[in-house]
């Protein structure tokens, strides 16, 4: 059985705990580290219980500046689990069965119980909880339930798989979702890799292991009695413990959940937390836990905004034109860019955007996350059409093409309106001609702004046919 996890450099003490426990309760398991980093900490290709360490920029991410830049260090780090699976799968042809664990996890005895079950099953999960918590008043119960519903019924820092025909499909549809949108925008719907998991079962043939050993964390301990067996050996509600999840533990709500769910000192999770401690002390004698994430500067060591990352990630503009963003969208760039993402903390162009703002509320219903993403792309494109006189076609001659004009009315001085194309309509619009796509030869144009939903299939298919590129020749409002 091959085990893995994914890290950043810091997160390697914890990786170390991981390893050094599953080998000793699992001896025959192998190890693989992704490592979320540009290069292999000496410390990690040196560690014993580490079998093999591979970089994520070498599990065959497609386009990864662009999937890294996207991340924040926790999203990467969790993004990259689709195509490390993959990967696995398809190096390592000997194995058919493969587990995840996060990396602040500590094993505690033999996975043979999950052995057998993927004899039988190609994907295994494990919920948060499977017991109803207790009360009908809004409790810590109750809100450890709510925060499930937020962030995901199954607990992520768990997944096995059996080579198959259905493993297979899952693993390609998640990672398909994670190299989209694994990000941790929970008032979206989404929680980094873990929210995608709530559909799994509905999509797939999926095992649900309810076993007390499994993933025992601070959101569990409620239904989960911890004892010593045997004189040495940990149970949980009288089955061996197979491993616990020490979620939250840099940032302290580990040990604030544990002392909410389980405020007896005595209790036994207070020991294991101490031992626990005490492992992750002895791995990080190299101070890896302080280790900077090296994808987190620019190529010329500037640090790179997480307001820069969020802009590059929701607009197509930016990733079409800067493919390489960790060389390009620093200095003079960077700085521009940032004043889109905070447009009213003293930008000299707040008052325009004010004026689309209010002309765009007239016009008709569009919310603000649409505006602030129309305004940061069409900010960007003021770098591709500014400076020199263009002319322009704005393809819709409804509301759509109202907001195209007025934007181009308070922000680029130095386009011209050429007129409007309409498969629809005739005579003039906004004081300007309209012409049919038919006539778009007869019309000398620099740029093209497609203003309508209606017609948006059309208006590419027919700019793309006569060599026009995307952002770099037009731009879609909708």
């Amino acid at each position: 059985m091959i085990f893995c996890t994914s890290v950043c450099a810091n997160y390697l003490p914890k990786a170390m705990v991981l390893a050094e426990s599953l080998k000793k309760h699992n001896p025959n398991s192998e190890f693989v580290v992704c490592l979320v980093e540009k290069t292999i900490e000496e410390a990690a290709e040196k560690f014993e219980y580490f079998d093999y360490v591979v970089l994520s920029k070498d599990i065959g991410i497609r386009d990864f500046d662009n999937f890294i830049f996207r991340h924040t260090i926790v999203e990467a780090s969790t993004a990259v689990k689709g195509d490390l699976f993959e990967y696995l799968l398809n190096n390592f042809k000997d194995e058919d069965k493969f587990v995840y664990l996060d990396p602040d996890i500590m094993v505690y005895s033999s996975f043979s119980e999950l052995d057998s079950i993927l004899e039988k099953n190609e994907i295994v999960l494990t919920p948060h909880t499977y017991f109803p918590e207790a009360g009908e008043e809004f409790n810590n119960g109750i809100f450890l339930e709510c925060n499930h519903l937020k962030r995901g019924v199954y607990n992520l820092g768990f997944l096995g798989i059996r080579r198959g025909e259905e493993s297979s499909k899952f693993i390609t549809w998640w990672k398909n979702r994670l190299n989209l949108l694994c990000y941790d925008e929970v008032d979206k719907g989404l929680f980094v890799d873990q929210k995608w998991i709530d559909l799994a079962p509905a999509l797939f043939n999926v095992y649900i292991l309810k076993e007390p050993g499994y993933n025992l964390a601070y959101w569990n301990l409620s239904k989960r009695n911890i004892s010593i067996q045997e004189g040495k050996d940990y149970y949980a509600n009288d089955k061996p413990l197979v491993f616990v999840h020490f979620s939250g533990w840099d940032s302290g709500f580990n040990n604030t959940a544990i002392a909410t769910y389980a405020p007896n000192v005595n209790e036994l999770i207070h020991e294991i937390n101490k031992q626990y401690n005490a492992q992750l002390s002895e791995m990080d004698k190299y101070n890896l836990s302080k280790a900077k994430w090296s994808y987190n500067y620019f190529d010329n060591g500037d640090e790179i905004p997480r307001g820069i990352r969020i802009i590059y990630r929701n607009s197509e503009v930016l990733q079409q034109l800067y493919t390489h963003p960790f060389g390009q969208l620093n200095g003079e760039l960077g700085e521009y860019l940032e004043g889109l993402y905070n447009i009213k903390d003293n930008n000299p162009e707040a008052d325009k955007w004010s004026i689309i703002d209010n002309y765009i509320n007239e016009v008709c219903l569009l919310d603000k996350e649409w505006k602030a993403k129309k305004r940061i792309e069409l900010g960007i494109l003021k770098l591709i059409l500014g400076g020199v006189e263009k002319k322009c076609i704005i393809w819709g001659a409804s509301n759509g093409g109202k907001i195209m004009k007025k934007v181009l009315d308070v922000f680029y001085e130095d386009v011209k309106i050429a007129g409007f194309i309409d498969k629809y309509k005739t005579g003039e619009f906004e004081g300007y001609n309209i012409y049919k796509p038919g006539q778009l030869k007869e019309l000398s144009f620099d740029y093209a702004f497609i203003a309508t939903s209606p017609g948006k299939a059309d208006a590419e298919k027919y700019l793309k046919s006569n060599g026009c590129l995307p952002y770099k020749d037009y731009y879609s409002l909708f």
